[in-house]
């Protein structure tokens, strides 16, 4: 078995950059929704919005910089299994699939056409998703989550000459 790189000891690291992405994807939100007026055609909009946009933030952000805010902050980034460093858009979509599969039946509608049964099934794999994210990644010498292995990246400490935010 693969010893643990000190590198990847991001555990904490992780829980901190997505701490503080959800603060700045929840701030532009709850601004808007305070200083505007919602009614029945902008709430499907802004609905919508709140699905879309921080699977957006997340796939632009770690194909173009290989972190998102959060992860800068906490100094960690995701790379390449080759430590090539730069991620496709391929993978980087793919670290985000899962989400974006639940994002498309939200969207879509065809949530709401299920049988109760089976509605409950996607909610409760909603809420499965992450566990089974931390579970993988507790499990594996290179601490990589479920979605790193989809994706075939590794969420790694970041030295102090890659950092983006010094």
């Amino acid at each position: 078995m693969e010893q643990l790189i000190d590198n990847q000891r991001t555990g904490f690291r992780r829980v901190v950059a997505l701490l503080f992405d959800a603060i700045v994807i929840a701030v532009p939100f709850l601004f808007i929704s305070t200083n505007t007026e919602i009614n029945e055609e902008t709430s499907s909009i802004f609905s919508d919005a709140r699905v879309v946009l921080p699977i957006l933030y997340s796939v632009f952000m770690n194909y173009r910089y290989g972190q998102t805010l959060g992860k800068m902050v906490a100094g960690i980034r995701v790379s390449t299994m080759d430590k090539t460093n730069t991620l496709t858009l391929r993978q980087a979509i793919l670290r985000d699939s899962i989400w974006i599969g639940f994002a498309a039946l939200s969207l879509s509608g065809i949530s709401d056409s299920l049988p109760m049964s089976f509605a409950l099934c996607l909610s409760f794999a909603f809420l499965l998703w992450p566990l089974a994210d931390i579970i993988t990644m507790l499990a594996n010498p290179q601490r990589r989550a479920a979605h790193d292995f989809i994706a075939g990246t590794v969420v790694v400490k970041v030295t102090a000459d890659d950092r983006v935010i010094a």
